[in-house]
């Protein structure tokens, strides 16, 4: 959007003549004009609060969400690491690299791309923790990489992934199969009509891009409705029911009560206080 002010480069521009009241300028400075224009609308004519009213409910927005997010992405990690370790039990001749897990098993289990990103998991906790053997003349106890950490340092990128067709590939007998086969067991309260590989799959791609955006500080605003929400929930209840409730009866109202008040309640706080100061 182009915009006529006359500080709308980098410069210092004199608060006495600059059309930007002192809170508009500290968020000007603090979010960079580029991403607080996102928010702006033609009808704000001159004055940036509104468009600053408008990102505080973003946030607003985001916090809300966040517990379901927490909760899609912690189940789903915990859960599929799970099914997918009782479906590939060690022995068999299959040992492991370094960590005890089927995520770094020899022969692998998992395919090549997926096997680089734990790679680099393994070398980024080595790197992290050499230095400060070295500043202590290696007397530091060596910090073990337990399973439990590899899990949670592997991305929901990664673990939706695993949910890919690569996954499904019946034509290449080297290949690890764990669909349609693990679907039941990793889904068990997902209706028999959406309980596909595909239909999982595209569910949990969507929560990615949603939690992406929203941990990234990036615009959901315009995207996130109420029934994008449910769809976090009932990716949740898929795996665990009890817990898709608690966040139902917890979280739901909180998010829906927000969404629906909208961001009009933070654009008048917003001119308000540009206003008084």
């Amino acid at each position: 959007m182009s915009n006529s002010n006359s500080d709308d480069d980098d410069g210092d521009a004199s608060p006495l003549h600059s059309p930007w009241s002192p809170l508009e300028a500290s968020f000007r400075h603090g979010l960079s004009l580029e991403r607080l224009t996102r928010y702006r609308r033609e009808r704000d004519r001159i004055a940036w609060a509104p468009a600053i009213g408008r990102y505080l409910y973003n946030i607003e927005l985001a916090r809300a969400l966040h517990p379901a997010i927490n909760w899609a992405e912690i189940l789903l990690r915990n859960h599929l690491h799970r099914i997918i370790g009782d479906e590939y039990p060690p022995g068999n001749g299959r040992g492991y690299n370094r960590v005890e897990s089927w995520l770094d098993a020899n022969p692998p289990i998992l395919l090549p791309p997926e096997q680089a990103r734990v790679a680099q998991v393994i070398r980024d906790f080595d790197r992290r923790n050499a230095p400060a053997r070295r500043e202590s003349g290696q007397r530091a106890p060596v910090k073990v990489l337990t399973e439990g950490t590899l899990i949670a340092e592997l991305s929901l990128g990664f673990w939706t992934r695993l949910m890919d067709g690569v996954y499904a590939d019946w034509r290449d007998p080297r290949s690890p199969r764990f669909w349609p086969r693990l679907l039941y067991r990793a889904f068990p309260y997902c209706p028999a009509a959406q309980r596909t590989r595909k239909e999982i799959h595209g569910r949990y791609a969507r929560i990615k891009e949603l939690r992406n955006r929203a941990f990234h500080h990036e615009c959901i605003s315009h995207q996130l409705t109420l029934a994008r929400y449910d769809e976090v929930l009932e990716a949740v209840h898929w795996i665990d029911a009890r817990l898709a409730d608690g966040l139902r009866q917890r979280e739901r109202a909180r998010f829906a009560a927000i969404h629906q008040g909208g961001p009009q309640p933070f654009v008048e706080w917003a001119v308000e206080q540009a206003a008084r100061h």
